[in-house]
């Protein structure tokens, strides 16, 4: 799932934000390991019990394993010593490689990391392995590991491994011979820094350093107000992480973003989260644009993190309440796009549901006015006409339980939504 996110376009009156789903397949690998079957104590007059055959000593593959394990748990325990110790002190700049993979997870606030290994070439030392950086950030539980996007964050690399003075060490690493179609992550480069907020990481590379004081302070204060949509729908935040992306890295992290009108986006990392990503270039100098471009991405994160699919008919919806979240304490009529919501519901060719067809990638600068302007619409008329409560709840029901419309509208509202679609068209032509 990626979720592109909005900014003010060349035209003053446009604000614009985008959402492109990527739907990822549910692929949970489930190994179940049998128990070792048990021997029943002797009897009386039985014949005595074989002697055990001794264990055969460890193989290097088994003993590389077991030194990757130990780094591991030295990372999610902020030891870096356990951590550096992984590596083979004569290789500088591989050193320099888990330095900064070190420092970057204890910014990102890493909850559980581990390794996914299988054998990758030889195994008797040195030994070769396919190994997966697996983790999360940030999360109070992980889900199980799955070999696919739809599990924790993975990062497939090649290690080589060596024994030296007795102890198992890296001595090699090179990338995987897949990527995970989330790579690169922003920070897997390693020339990152960080800022550290109350409820807000935020990540840029050095050259866009001096711009994380600004971002960081308004981030924090619209924490406050997506906290509580995070709420409403069941999926409170730990913290949020935002990136700030320069030009170049804005066409490749996460395999880069292809919407033309967008400035920003949210990005689901599998069902452990969701990274927000910002075209700084953009966005530069505009504090107002700012503010709700980050409470609308931010609130993307607090509705729709976790989940591993997104239907493009809710689109209207998933936008819709981002940009309700975004634009607070403001409404519609002080978003940008008010114009194009007037102009279509009093045009030749008025809606005819609240349920706005997706955009395309290359959507006209009209387009995209109508589909966000008219979303934040219908959410603010179910808000105003039902409360807010009971708007998130039909929220939370249709985008995360996925239930269907009427489904999710008799439950959250007591009425068919046939009856709520025509009631929102006609207030909402009233109010415009």
């Amino acid at each position: 799932m990626l979720y592109s996110a909005p900014p003010r376009r060349r035209r003053r009156g446009l604000l614009i934000a985008a959402i492109v789903a990527v739907v990822l397949a549910a692929a949970a690998a489930i190994t179940v390991l049998p128990f070792g079957s048990r021997t029943p104590a002797s009897s009386i007059g039985a014949a005595p019990a074989a002697a055990a055959t001794p264990s055969a000593p460890p193989t290097p593959y088994e003993l590389a394993v077991k030194a990757l394990a130990a780094q591991a748990t030295a990372l999610t325990r902020h030891d870096h010593a356990g951590w550096m110790a992984a590596v083979d002190p004569k290789q500088p700049a591989l050193r320099k490689h888990f330095e900064q993979l070190y420092s970057s997870f204890q910014a990102l606030h890493v909850t559980q990391f581990e390794y996914q290994n299988s054998t990758g070439g030889r195994s008797d030392g040195p030994v070769d392995l396919n190994s997966e950086m697996v983790f999360c950030l940030s999360q109070k539980t992980c889900p199980p590991y799955a070999q696919s996007d739809n599990g924790p964050s993975h990062i497939p690399q090649k290690l080589t491994l060596r024994q030296l003075n007795g102890r198992w060490l890296i001595s090699k690493a090179a990338k995987g011979a897949y990527q995970s179609t989330l790579q690169p992550y922003p920070w897997e480069a390693g020339d990152m820094v960080f800022a550290q907020g109350s409820r807000v990481t935020v990540g840029a590379p050095r050259s866009l350093s001096g711009q994380m004081k600004t971002v960081l302070a308004i981030a924090d204060k619209a924490a406050r107000t997506d906290d509580r949509f995070a709420t409403f729908v069941g999926n409170p935040q730990l913290r949020y992480r935002v990136f700030l992306a320069t030009d170049k890295a804005w066409k490749t992290w996460y395999g880069g973003n292809d919407a033309s009108y967008a400035v920003a986006y949210t990005i689901p990392t599998g069902s452990a989260g969701s990274d927000v990503v910002l075209h700084m270039p953009k966005l530069e100098g505009d504090r107002e644009e700012l503010k709700v471009v980050l409470q609308h991405e931010m609130g993307h994160v607090a509705t729709l993190s976790n989940l591993t699919s997104a239907d493009s008919a809710d689109l209207w919806l998933m936008e819709g309440v981002a940009d309700y979240i975004g634009w607070l304490p403001q409404h519609t009529r002080q978003d940008w796009n008010f114009s194009a919501v007037r102009d279509a519901l009093h045009g030749s060719h008025p809606p005819k549901s609240i349920v706005g067809t997706a955009l395309k990638n290359d959507a006209s600068d009209r387009a995209v006015a109508r589909f966000y302007g008219l979303g934040h619409f219908a959410v603010e008329c179910l808000a105003t006409k039902y409360g807010e409560a009971k708007a998130m709840n039909f929220v939370r029901l249709k985008l995360r339980e996925d239930d269907d419309l009427d489904e999710a509208a008799q439950t959250a509202f007591g009425s068919s939504f046939k009856t709520v679609d025509k009631g929102c068209l006609t207030w909402m032509k009233q109010h415009s």
